[in-house]
């Protein structure tokens, strides 16, 4: 009997031999791979998972309210300029890392949050435009409900239209230009969310599960984009800008709900 078959059947044999060979093969090849970029994809995938569910408290804060008025209320303290440009910028985050073929694991989060925050935009919208319905005293319940979804209609379209151009119509050196100014379009999407706080002295409307997990996958992200950095890339250097930039203003967001909350 061959040698490599005899060791295999002592394996199959010895369950605690075959363990340890298996941590002993396990650990080698994390030691080839690289500590920080094991951990680095092991992050990076975790935070695609959670960021599956990371919008879902902010749209039940919004949702929870056994009103329409109580929950047109708390839409009305987001604003949708806040969460369209949220959602542009994950846009095109996905598309340029799709377009460089990064890993999954590198952008995941922002397809998934981006699919969120379109529906986010549209739950703000339905209730805007039942804010602008109660006025009208000859229509009923129903008939203020079935108006308001109808009219959502345009905004289903703007967003499918958005992703059409950004994914299959610019070419890629637009893709990468914009992100570039993803940077800045970070800056815009949360200023006005900053100002009508302060605004309403209140953050009654945000989620502390939301921007709290938003801070924690921001910073995993300047650690996996810092790990796999390749020296001389620019591109790695924008995303690395993008995700401090968001973590600088998130902080600032967390600072209001600890502010407000007293």
């Amino acid at each position: 009997m061959s040698s490599p078959l005899l060791m295999i059947i002592n394996l199959i044999k010895d369950p605690e031999i075959s363990n340890k060979v298996i941590l002993k093969f396990a650990f080698r090849q994390v030691k080839a791979i690289g500590y920080a970029k094991v951990l680095s994809m092991l992050l990076g995938a975790l935070i695609v998972a959670a960021s599956s569910v990371i919008k879902i408290p902010q749209i039940k804060k919004i949702t929870a309210p056994p009103t329409t008025q109580q929950r047109a209320a708390l839409a009305a303290g987001v604003p949708q300029s806040s969460v369209r440009l949220e959602a542009l910028a994950q846009l095109i985050h996905v598309t340029y890392n799709q377009q460089n073929r990064k890993s999954f694991v590198l952008y995941g989060e922002s397809l998934l949050l981006g699919v969120q925050n379109a529906v986010l935009l549209l739950i703000l919208q339905y209730y805007k435009l039942r804010r602008q319905s109660e006025d009208v005293q000859s229509l009923s319940e129903k008939e203020k409900t079935a108006q308001a979804l109808k009219a959502l209609a345009k905004p289903v379209a703007a967003i499918v239209a958005a992703v059409v151009v950004i994914n299959k119509v610019l070419p890629r050196r637009a893709v990468l230009t914009l992100q570039v100014l993803c940077i800045p379009l970070a800056i815009a999407a949360k200023i006005p969310q900053i100002q009508r706080n302060e605004q309403l002295q209140s953050t009654a409307h945000l989620s502390l599960v939301t921007i709290g997990a938003n801070l924690a996958g921001l910073l995993i992200r300047v650690f996996t984009t810092v790990s796999n950095f390749k020296r001389g890339r620019t591109t790695d250097l924008v995303l690395l800008g993008g995700y401090f930039t968001s973590f600088a203003l998130n902080s600032v967001l967390m600072g209001q709900i600890v502010k407000y909350s007293h």
